[in-house]
């Protein structure tokens, strides 16, 4: 359709048009003004369009671009980003800003500062304490009721009457904390010299209104795709209206609603923002013409009756059954109305992601063809995204990604968490586990320190700062593995590990206590330099490099700049790393890596004025699309209203609005998932309604099973079959030829565990970073009863107590853990005095933590025992007396028997003299002895001598033969928890072997 000069600026002022919902509303406003503007090129570049958002303005002018052709040069308009209250800057009006010589605008950042400061001193004075994340977070709150007062242009004197003459006392304490918005943030930015960012861009929209009131621009201005949802926009938008070559085109302006449901729309509905500038304006339905362009297609006029039917005001539905199957008698089945509609409801996110990118891979397939995914569900977006990449596809977020979840953005809150947490092993591991870490070594060197520091860190947590971690852990040379083991450390290691925790300890000994966060942050980031520097340069990894390191730079300079205006703020350390996290939590980084021409992802804000051939509105479910009204933290409905400011349901229209312009496209997928997480959700009210508008007309949109079938195929194998019990059979040569006694128990119960510990060398690591528990306890009784034993005479309690506070550290034992644990230490040592002295009057102690070993016997191949005795006792007659302490013992007594001969074992190689300090001896008795039992500490746990105990270790060495004898016969397996009667509840190597699986299928807990 061609259109004429005349049809557009030679209407009757105002001149307010509209672009229907579904159309390609950039390529509709290229082509209407450059019919409507001539053949001339020059009219075209003459021509200032504002546009809500920079993307939209991108965007058309590639829309110009391409418009024009290969071989056509033409002027483009001058376009610019008007921007509602949702822009970020408002580049187009220098020139008034010029002429008015407003004050430069405080930085987002500098505000949230300067208010959490202003919040911090008001704790102080309510509270007598100050949070500091709190206050931040209150003063992102207070910044959103500061912009939503200057942008409807409310003067902030008007929150003192908010409340009614009958309000609650707290609303008085409320009032003296809003005094920050009241007074102490105008008295600061009058100060500064500054203005708030909300206030300048208001005066800049009102001194552009004032001027081109004064004096009209004689060439064309157009403002379109705006809602005016700001007073300032909405009058600028009325002046642009009725200016000589002046017009508005707003987005999707339903004409066809009948005047009953226009009377009752209210705040949700997609509508409302257009109805309140109407009515700002003095305009009524009829004053807005369609656009001049291509005529609206049968069907694209259907679906929008379908969509303005389905999100009907909600006091206006008492007659949406008759007017449902009105539609359906004009078309049945509401076939021509959701052509091209469809509808995916997933079980699961995951599978709701993979269903929008087969449909995204689908559109690939037609040369050309493009697609958008539109979502406010961040993690829905990212899911897609690394969904595409089994094909090799990129496809780019346009939102960005948050710079704290980029590689520099997690190493320095990881440099931040350690440096205020000195001596904690935790956070120094995810920090050594960095990419960016070096700590001035070479890449290799440091790996290996890296690798024997993860090792040391296992277990209970050390004591002291990082100077007396490293000289605990590195004395005599030798690295304690999580307190369990010692291994002989490389001296290459040894030096490499002093190294970095050498930097650790520079870094946080002299850190104060409370500082500006200018302070923290040079500290901050002098470490973080240092870390990831090698002293290898090829090995270097900078900071500022790569594209993460530039978006950094940009944020953390900025931060500083802003950090520089709030030199009164001073945190405490443990509060650092959190404000830092708090501070940079809103930056997010963009990739400039290529991404696919024809597949894009964006926000609702960022599709505003898009269009693609195939349009995915996904995560439409309650509390995301639409979110959650926003919750006033300061005033109630109530107060809002009596104040002016906008109910906090008018987001929720804007959300509505966005979502009837992008369903009202050709071809449309909408997507949801019936579980967030691990709880139901609620699908969308929109969605909702259109669902029941479809079956009262008999209509179905819905191809959830084809989408999710073919989800389901991509990652579902042709066959499963379930893991059997396993049983390896691996050859001789590669069995075991030697056992420690304390391993005999594991053999018996779990084989597998043999096999997987002694064959495929591969052992359990503990969690770093853990508490002092009863493993600990009672290696640390363990050295201290040794060390009492070498006395000359019985050690009294005091002299038990010295010999705890020398080995506490080595055994992590925290001062915390001393107050914890002191009933049990006095009454295990009360026990200890009265037990060692009895054995002293019956004989000597003779083998303390001492390792022995003998041959089995009755074995036909070689095989050695070995075991390490706590205590063995040289009675007055020349036999011997094994001990073996106990925190406590597992299982029942009949298990105990049956699975754990350890002290039968270790009293077997004591007669064949494999304690070579004492030589071949007879066994008096053994006994297990327990070291902690608040009803009667020392009690005997398993006790025999004489014949029994001969007899008890006969019976072990002959079971311990017909073992040895059955595992070397190659037919014999190594089967996983093969005694059900007996099973342990939670074994280390029980998701090797699968037993979930397994165990499903026979009643067993599969615990």
């Amino acid at each position: 359709m061609t259109v004429s000069k005349q049809t557009i600026f030679d209407t009757l002022s105002p001149r307010f048009f509209s672009i229907s919902a579904g159309e390609p509303f950039l390529s509709e406003l290229a082509h209407g003004l450059t019919s409507a503007l001539g053949s001339d090129p020059l009219s075209l570049a003459d021509t200032e369009i504002f546009l809500p958002t920079r993307r939209a303005g991108r965007a058309l002018a590639d829309v110009f671009a391409a418009t024009a052709g290969e071989n056509t040069a033409i002027f483009p308009p001058r376009i610019r980003t008007l921007g509602d209250i949702d822009a970020a800057e408002l580049d187009a009006l220098d020139d008034a800003a010029s002429e008015l010589t407003l004050p430069p605008a405080v930085s987002p950042q500098e505000r949230v500062l300067i208010l959490a400061q202003m919040v911090a001193a008001r704790d102080t004075a309510f509270a007598g304490q100050r949070n500091w994340q709190a206050a931040l977070l209150a003063a992102r709150e207070l910044g959103q009721l500061l912009d939503s007062l200057y942008t409807e242009e409310i003067d902030t004197d008007a929150i003192k009457d908010a409340a009614p003459p009958e309000h609650a006392a707290h609303w008085d304490i409320s009032l003296k904390f809003l005094d920050i918005v009241l007074q102490a943030w105008p008295a600061y930015l009058a100060e500064r010299g500054r203005l708030d960012p909300a206030i300048r861009r208001v005066q800049l929209i009102r001194a552009l209104t004032a001027r081109w009131r004064d004096t009209p621009p004689t060439t064309p201005v157009i403002i379109a795709g705006s809602t005016g949802s700001a007073p300032s926009v909405a009058d600028l938008m009325g002046l642009v209206a009725s200016l000589p070559k002046g017009a508005v085109i707003l987005p999707g302006f339903d004409k066809t609603m009948d005047p009953r449901a226009w009377a009752r729309i209210d705040d949700p509905h997609p509508q409302a923002g257009l109805k309140a500038l109407l009515t700002r304006l003095n305009l009524k339905q009829d004053d807005i013409k369609p656009w001049p362009g291509h005529p609206s297609t049968n069907a694209s006029t259907a679906r929008r009756d379908l969509l303005s039917l389905a999100l009907r005001p909600a006091e206006a539905t008492d007659d949406w059954r008759q007017l449902t199957l009105a539609a359906q008698a004009r078309d049945p089945e509401l076939k021509n109305s959701t052509h091209g509609l469809e509808l995916i409801e997933a079980q699961t996110e995951e599978l709701e992601a993979a269903s929008i990118a087969i449909r995204f891979r689908e559109t690939l397939e037609i040369p050309g063809r493009t697609a958008m995914l539109v979502t406010p569900d961040r993690n829905l977006a990212r899911r897609v995204a690394a969904k595409m990449k089994r094909w090799n596809v990129h496809v780019d977020d346009s939102s960005g990604a948050p710079f704290a979840a980029s590689r520099l953005g997690v190493f320095l809150n990881l440099v931040a968490e350690a440096m205020c947490a000195p001596g904690d092993t935790v956070k120094l591991l995810a920090l050594l586990r960095h990419p960016n870490s070096l700590f001035g070594l070479a890449h290799d060197a440091y790996q290996s320190a890296r690798d024997t520091l993860d090792r040391s860190f296992r277990g209970a947590q050390p004591v002291g700062n990082w100077a007396d971690i490293a000289n605990t852990m590195l004395r005599e040379g030798e690295m304690r593995e999580g307190a369990m083991r010692q291994d002989k450390l490389r001296e290459a290691d040894r030096s490499n590990i002093r190294s970095i925790l050498t930097v650790m300890h520079e870094a946080t000994h002299d850190l104060p206590d409370n500082a500006t966060p200018t302070q923290f942050l040079t500290r901050h980031l002098t470490l973080a330099t240092h870390i990831a520097t090698s002293n290898t340069p090829d090995t270097d990894r900078p900071l500022w490099a790569g594209e993460d390191g530039e978006a950094g730079a940009k944020i953390i300079g900025d931060l500083l700049e802003d950090l520089a205006a709030a030199n009164a703020m001073v945190l405490p350390q443990r509060d650092y790393p959190a404000a830092f996290a708090a501070l940079v939590a809103s930056s997010v980084t963009r990739r400039r890596s290529a991404a696919h021409p024809r597949l894009s992802i964006l926000g609702p804000l960022e599709a505003r004025l898009q269009h693609a051939d195939h349009i995915i509105l996904a995560g439409l479910n309650d509390g995301v699309w639409p979110g959650d009204p926003p919750t006033d933290p300061f005033l109630s409905r109530a107060m809002r209203a009596n104040v002016g400011l906008p109910s906090p349901e008018r987001r929720t229209g804007l959300a509505a609005h966005d979502f009837a312009q992008l369903a009202a496209s050709p071809s449309v997928l909408l997507t949801r998932s019936k579980r967030s997480g691990d709880s139901p959700s609620i699908p969308s009210r929109w969605l909702v309604r259109l669902k029941n508008i479809l079956t009262t007309a008999q209509g179905n949109i819905d191809v959830t099973a084809k989408y999710t079938n073919w989800a389901r195929q991509l990652d579902t194998p042709d066959k499963v079959e379930p893991s059997a019990r396993p049983a390896p059979r691996p050859p001789l040569d590669a069995r075991p030829r030697k056992m420690s006694v304390t391993r005999i128990e594991k053999w018996l119960r779990d084989p597998y565990s043999v096999f997987a510990r002694d064959i495929l060398k591969l052992y359990k690591a503990d969690d770093p970073g853990g508490t002092f528990s009863l493993r600990e306890l009672g290696q640390l009784l363990h050295a201290i009863y040794e060390d009492a034993a070498k006395l000359e005479k019985t050690a009294t309690t005091d002299d038990l107590h010295e010999l705890l506070a020398q080995h506490r550290r080595a055994y992590r034992c925290q001062d915390a853990d001393l107050t914890l644990w002191a009933p049990a230490f006095a009454a295990s040592f009360e026990w200890f005095c009265a037990f060692d002295a009895e054995r002293r009057r019956q004989g000597t102690p003779a083998i303390l933590e001492g390792s022995g070993e003998i041959d089995a016997p009755g074995v036909a191949q070689p095989f050695k025992i070995r075991g390490r005795a706590d205590r063995i006792d040289l009675d007055t007659d020349g036999g011997v007396t094994l001990i073996d302490y106990k925190t406590s013992i597992g299982g029942t007594h009949a298990q105990a028997k049956h699975f754990n001969p350890q002290l039968q074992l270790l009293g077997l190689i004591a007669r064949q003299g494999g304690f070579p300090d004492i030589g071949p001896r007879e066994i008096n008795s053994y006994q297990f002895v327990r070291m902690l039992n608040y009803k009667k500490s020392g009690m005997a746990i398993d006790d025999k001598s004489g014949d029994e105990a001969n007899i008890a270790i006969d019976d072990a060495a002959e079971k311990l033969a017909a073992l040895i004898n059955a595992f070397d016969d190659i037919a014999c397996g190594y089967p996983s928890q093969p005694h059900p009667a007996f099973t342990d509840n939670y074994g280390d190597y029980d998701t090797l072997a699968r037993r979930g699986e397994w165990n499903a299928g026979n009643g067993e807990d599969d615990t």
